[in-house]
């Protein structure tokens, strides 16, 4: 059980910990100095961001699956609320971890840094400590969780026509490969 002192230090650390998220957070002052006006994201703009990281890092399609799970736990675990500020750091350092776990051949964190030019090696070093925290290192994924957020991705991706029909299930034998390594 949690005190009421300790609680307020907690809560204090979870916001400092969701500050680094923030889009105009200074990694090498660790500060951020002022917050710009930022329009929330359509869902156009979530799926081109999220396409140009995959193809410029050749990321697998499963990755893209793997890595809302991950985000979902974030946001379970920690009450963490994306928002217009924090969702493009969130889903980018999201796809690096699925892909780390996922992909035979993912990039390493300074391969990221070369790529993504405004973000340095450390924040990204920074960022997926803090992201694997708040998840509490829960990067396994069973077959069965991944059906279910494959087949409602799959719903969105035809609701909003971005053409469904070519999302593709991942094998049984992939899903057992990857779950070996999870452990």
């Amino acid at each position: 059980i949690i005190d009421a002192e300790n609680m307020i230090k907690f809560k204090e650390y979870l916001l400092k910990q969701f500050e680094i998220f923030d889009d105009d957070y200074l990694y090498y002052t660790m500060t951020i100095p002022a917050r710009r006006f930022m329009p929330a994201p359509d869902p156009q703009t979530i799926f081109e961001f999220c396409a140009n990281i995959m193809i410029l890092t050749k990321m697998e399609k499963e990755v893209i699956i793997i890595s809302l799970i991950y985000i979902e736990r974030l946001i379970f675990n920690t009450g963490f609320i994306i928002n217009s500020r924090n969702w493009r750091k969130i889903i980018f350092i999201a796809l690096i971890i699925a892909s780390k776990i996922w992909d035979d051949d993912s990039l390493e964190n300074i391969h990221y840094s070369q790529v993504f030019t405004h973000l340095k090696i450390g924040e990204i070093n920074l960022l997926e400590r803090t992201f694997l925290e708040l998840i509490n290192y829960k990067v396994f994924v069973k077959f069965s969780e991944y059906m279910k957020y494959y087949f409602a991705i799959k719903n969105l991706a035809l609701k909003y026509n971005f053409n469904g029909e070519k999302i593709v299930p991942v094998s049984v034998q992939k899903m057992m490969k990857i779950q070996e390594y999870a452990y």
